[in-house]
């Protein structure tokens, strides 16, 4: 009878352990809620810039999901592998109007080192963002895969990302007061 107890008990332990693991993959595997504000539990990645900026990403079959902080008042943004600085990266650029929750947001492609203009197709999804009241921009959207744009990721790839920021100008055309490019693993 010993016997059939522990087993009973080391079953029991083996499947609370195997829900609360399986919790934890599930969460980490559905889609960021995209409602301007960042909880770093959304996303499957994340990381710290030398600019300031911190990134979060997560991605389903559908869409690659981006968070974005800046301390900066101006337009911040997000590019995908460039091929050489800006040239060729998948960029989303955008703005809070006049300081508000109101974003005025862009899809553009870099069309050289140091240059890029907007898409005919916007490629964003759903997006929002907030200011806190230290004033730290947070942004959060979607990009839907597309062969023009951003195709899709891989797991266990590494990609190059380009971040920028601008302190208090939030016109696109406006060159960045911070910029970095780091790797991140999905």
């Amino acid at each position: 009878m010993e016997i059939k107890i522990s087993k009973i008990i080391g079953v029991g332990v083996f499947l609370l352990a195997l829900v609360v693991f399986m919790s934890g993959q599930v969460a980490a595997e559905t889609a960021p809620e995209i409602d301007g504000v960042i909880n770093a539990e959304e996303y499957r990645g994340s990381a710290e810039s030398n600019i300031g900026m911190d990134l979060y990403w997560n991605h389903d079959e559908e869409n690659l999901y981006i968070g974005l902080t800046s301390p900066g008042e101006g337009w911040l943004a997000f590019g995908f592998e460039p091929t050489l600085r800006m040239r060729d990266a998948s960029i989303i650029i955008a703005a809070f109007v006049d300081g508000e929750p109101e974003i005025s947001i862009e899809s553009h492609m870099g069309t050289a080192p140091t240059a890029h203009a907007e898409t005919e197709e916007e490629h964003i999804g759903d997006f929002a963002g907030s200011i806190t009241e230290d004033g730290t921009q947070m942004l959060e959207f979607a990009i839907p895969f597309s062969e023009d744009f951003i195709a899709g990721v891989e797991e266990g790839e590494t990609y190059t990302i380009i971040l920028a920021y601008h302190d208090s100008d939030t016109s696109f055309s406006a060159r960045h007061t911070g910029r970095t490019t780091i790797e991140i693993e999905f």
